[in-house]
């Protein structure tokens, strides 16, 4: 095998390497935006979870003025 062929294997393993580190860089990134999206849906439960206690929960002036 000659030096320039052990060099285009070299570098097609460094090229195939790169790619896999790509990949899992873009996965990786992928699963962050899957987090931070979940993240906002818990967040956005809880503030309907807190508005309906809101409206359901008898305002104080409310339940004093029925005495």
């Amino acid at each position: 095998m000659s030096s320039s062929e052990c060099k285009q294997e070299t570098t097609t393993a460094t090229e195939q390497r790169d790619k896999v580190d790509w990949q899992k860089e873009k996965t990786r990134c992928k699963e962050l935006e899957l987090e931070k999206t979940r993240e906002l849906v818990r967040l956005e439960k809880l503030r309907i979870k807190q508005a309906v206690l809101e409206i359901s929960t008898p305002r104080r002036s409310t339940v004093l003025m029925t005495f």
